[in-house]
């Protein structure tokens, strides 16, 4: 139930769930307080009282200027409560890294203009990416050297979008200035992702060592998103019966990217990798593959698959531990131990799965329907990106499409009578999409 509105700066209360009312105000530095729960003439009281507290304080609009600095942390905070948003940790560094330094971010919503925006967001499309790195108990960010992807700013530009449509929706903005500005997608000959070749499983299975060659090969035959082997228990393993599969219920520290829960039928050699890690592993473990110090395994962790770049503190660890040696500035990951020198990402693991499906590379060829429900695609629309690798979809969407309306076809000329001719080859001409032929059009 929406709360009761009263006049600007006299707060307002709702009813909550269970019958009992919260009191919504401001503080004096404009930040929103949320009350305990009170019956509505407690409520009422406490709003009265309030009221003498601002009686004689300087008017709303000068006491608060809403910004992103002031109104974005705790409409955060109210997104996480909320627990419809799965991806709040990555939002929250997305604010913490990119829109905490935003030029306008102090700038009252009343003033800011939506060129400010869209200049913010050409330095973003510009601006170096950066990725988490563990040293020791804490994480630092270290600095890549590709640019942020199309998909990061469009992420980012939505949060902040998203912010003040809340500020909206709470009457502390007119108009959203953010509503409306669009990310291009940059053109290009090259696909954005690629996938293994069957040489190159190959060689992960013979070359790659433990722990990380059963990670990727799971990774490889089961389609599963990093964050879903990541959150992986082994409860939601089945290795043994008739049906061996995994059940997918959760990414990260939440519900799956779909929100939905999928079971996964386990490949031979998946099946193969997990009987022999579960052999080894202590029954005390409950997640099947966790950090190498414990624990569940971050959103940044790609199981050493690709090179990273060594901190410059951990450099310095690394000299006094090893005097007279040359610190690591970057330690190889497995991609480059392979040889393989495209760029190649662990999530190209999962199109990895669903490029063989679809090619019929491991004995049987999958329709897309099919590798859909296997990587838990809501519909088949994304799984399209992979239509092309089957030589025979493209023949088999075509012998299923007809050339010409059924009504038009085998129609015997004997049966047009003179008088009919003419008005019958304009219908047909029509029936075809195409205008009559006059003598005009003939060449």
């Amino acid at each position: 139930m929406k709360a009761d509105r009263r006049s600007d700066g006299a707060g307002s209360y709702r009813r909550r769930a269970n019958g009992s009312f919260e009191v919504r105000t401001h503080d004096v530095e404009g930040n929103r307080v949320y009350s305990t729960a009170y019956s509505v003439d407690e409520a009422e009281r406490l709003l009265a009282a309030a009221a003498l507290v601002f009686a004689n304080a300087p008017p709303v609009e000068s006491r608060f200027s809403p910004s992103l600095k002031n109104f974005g942390p705790t409409w955060l905070d109210e997104r996480e409560v909320s627990g419809a948003h799965r991806a709040i940790k990555t939002e929250r560094a997305y604010w913490r890294t990119h829109v905490e330094t935003a030029p306008f971010y102090d700038t009252p919503f009343r003033l800011l203009q939506r060129r400010e925006i869209k200049q913010w967001v050409r330095a973003l499309s510009g601006k170096l990416a950066s990725r988490g790195h563990r040293a020791g108990k804490e994480t630092v960010r270290v600095a890549t050297t590709r640019r942020l992807s199309w998909r990061t700013v469009k992420q980012i530009l939505g949060l902040v979008r998203q912010c003040m449509a809340a500020a909206v929706d709470d009457e502390l903005l007119a108009v959203n200035p953010a509503a409306g500005i669009e990310i291009d997608r940059p053109a290009t000959v090259d696909e954005d992702w690629t996938h293994l070749n069957i040489d190159e499983i190959a060689l992960i299975d013979r070359v790659v060592e433990e722990p990380h060659r059963t990670i990727f090969l799971v990774a490889i035959y089961t389609g599963m998103r990093a964050g879903e082997l990541w959150a992986l228990r082994w409860t939601d393993v089945v290795i043994s019966g008739p049906r061996p599969e995994i059940t997918v219920r959760r990414s990260h520290e939440g519900p799956t990217k779909s929100g939905r829960v999928r079971r996964v039928p386990l490949l031979a050699p998946a099946l193969r990798e997990l009987m022999r890690l579960r052999e080894i592993t202590p029954e005390s473990e409950e997640l099947v593959f966790p950090a190498l110090r414990g624990g569940q395994r971050g959103r940044g962790d790609d199981a050493a698959w690709a090179d990273r770049n060594v901190p410059k503190s951990e450099q310095e660890r690394w000299a006094r531990v090893h005097p007279g040696e040359t610190p690591r500035a970057t330690i190889r990951g497995w991609k480059t131990k392979l040889g393989i020198t495209r760029r190649v990402r662990f999530h190209d693991l999962r199109h990895t799965c669903a490029s063989h499906l679809v090619m019929g590379s491991w004995g049987a060829t999958w329709t897309l329907q099919e590798v859909a429900a296997m990587l838990g695609h809501a519909d088949t629309t994304v799984t399209e990106i992979y239509a092309h690798l089957s030589p025979d979809h493209l023949h088999r969407k075509a012998n299923s499409t007809r050339g010409q309306p059924p009504h038009s076809v085998g129609v015997d000329s004997r049966l047009v009578s003179p008088e009919t001719s003419e008005s019958s080859g304009k219908l047909l001409a029509r029936s075809r999409g195409l205008e009559p032929l006059t003598s005009s059009s003939v060449d």
